[in-house]
C-alpha cells in the first residue's frame, strides 16, 4: 500500500480549521457566559461564516470533479464564496447598526415568548 503524503496546503488548512473550530467553541462560551460584548460578536462575525464556507466548500470540490464539470464546480465555488461574502456583510451590519449578533440571537431565541407576553 503505497503512503500519502499531504501536500503543505492540506495540512495548513485542516490545522487552521482545527484552530477557527476551536476559537469558535470558546467564542460561543464566551457569549454564553459574558453575554453581548462588541469585540466577541466582531470576531463571531467572522469566524462563523468562514468556517461555513470552508465545510461547505469541501462537498463541492469532492462531488463536483475539474476534470468532468470545470464551469459547474467554477460556479459552484463562485456562489458558495458569493454568499460567504453577503453573509460577511450581514454581520457587519447586524453589528455595526443593530444589536450584534449575540443579543440578535438571543433577540430571536426569546421571540416567541415575547410575542405571548404582549
Amino acid at each position: 500500500v503505497p503512503k500519502f503524503k499531504p501536500s503543505k496546503f492540506t495540512v495548513a488548512e485542516v490545522t487552521g480549521m482545527k484552530w477557527l473550530t476551536a476559537s469558535l467553541v470558546s467564542m460561543v462560551g464566551f457569549a454564553l457566559f459574558y453575554g453581548p460584548q462588541p469585540i466577541n460578536d466582531l470576531l463571531l462575525g467572522i469566524a462563523f461564516p468562514i468556517h461555513a464556507a470552508i465545510g461547505a466548500s469541501a462537498p463541492v470540490t469532492d462531488y463536483i470533479p475539474i476534470r468532468q464539470y470545470p464551469k459547474l464546480r467554477k460556479f459552484a465555488l463562485f456562489l458558495l464564496y458569493g454568499g460567504t461574502i453577503l453573509t460577511l456583510y450581514g454581520c457587519w451590519v447586524i453589528n455595526t447598526k443593530d444589536v450584534g449578533i449575540t443579543a440578535y440571537i438571543s433577540r430571536l431565541w426569546h421571540a416567541r415568548e415575547q410575542k405571548k407576553l404582549d
